[in-house]
């Protein structure tokens, strides 16, 4: 209740949650007023506590999956900062200097009668350019990223072509896909433990993945689960997800342990995550 003291922000909504929860409303339904609060998977794993009787037990593993994701996204986030920010300099610096020192210089040279060489030529037709129609191409390029990000929005089938070009781009494309597993794998196994039905769990699961692509793939894994197949026939099915996943899938159903078996996926797919880290990040700021 004193969280309002920290997270200024969220005062009124506590305040609020308070006050409903007082009234006799249950947990999950007052949270459910706040979705951009408290996501699908918070809900769904506070219905589930709440129908199951384990509300302690679901809080304690959303406060470990909330964890998990700040520490991840810090580490992302301290991976590319300081490459993007050099990256910003190196292209300011070099704007100013093409703009305002090297047109006198090239002044300087032309007026000592030399004879100038090709790279001095070419150093002199990027200065030049830049000077007259520099604006015209940041416009440009400008309105070439805002209509692509309308595409994107409005366009399901591109968004769909881009995500699932995204997971092909060498080690990129594999953090990126092995941090959607990694995702996905670790939220089942909480609403499976919570006591939620497969067809409540995909549901939910498919919106943590953070590619569209993969997503749709969610649909089918769910249509098929829901006319009698097993899980990991569903999921072997779409050809999306990796071989080393459907096997374990497959122990967890046969076994009777399918939440542990998840949590070993997810476990494993972190592993991988942190391995390709250490690939890029000597990489990263170098380049």
């Amino acid at each position: 209740i004193n969280a309002h003291q920290d997270y200024p922000r969220l005062e009124p909504i506590i305040r609020d949650l308070n006050r409903q929860l007082q009234s006799g409303n249950s947990l999950s339904s007052v949270l459910s007023a706040y979705p951009d609060v408290f996501d699908a998977v918070y809900l769904g794993a506070i219905f589930a506590g709440e129908q199951s009787g384990q509300l302690d037990k679901v809080l304690i593993e959303l406060h470990d999956r909330l964890r998990w994701s700040t520490q991840l996204n810090q580490r992302l986030r301290q991976l590319f900062t300081y490459p993007l920010l050099v990256l910003s300099v190196i292209l300011g610096v070099t704007a100013v200097l093409m703009t305002q020192l090297v047109p006198q210089l090239l002044i300087f040279l032309q007026d000592s009668g030399k004879p100038m060489t090709g790279m001095t030529r070419s150093l002199m037709w990027v200065s030049d350019w830049l000077l007259n129609d520099g604006l015209i191409v940041l416009l440009f390029l400008l309105m070439l990223w805002l209509g692509w990000r309308v595409m994107l929005r409005f366009s399901s089938v591109v968004h769909h072509w881009r995500d699932r070009l995204l997971l092909q781009v060498g080690l990129l494309g594999k953090l990126q896909h092995y941090l959607a597993v990694m995702r996905i794998t670790r939220v089942m196994a909480l609403l499976y433990s919570a006591g939620l039905s497969f067809h409540q769990l995909l549901t939910i699961s498919r919106q943590v993945s953070g590619n569209l692509y993969l997503s749709k793939q969610f649909e089918q894994i769910e249509q098929a689960v829901m006319s009698g197949q097993s899980l990991t026939n569903a999921f072997a099915q779409t050809e999306a997800f990796p071989r080393k996943m459907i096997q374990l899938l497959h122990i967890g159903e046969q076994s009777g342990q399918l939440d542990q078996r998840l949590l070993d996926i997810s476990e494993h797919y972190q592993h991988e995550v942190d391995r390709l880290l250490a690939q890029i990040e000597p990489w990263s700021e170098p380049l």
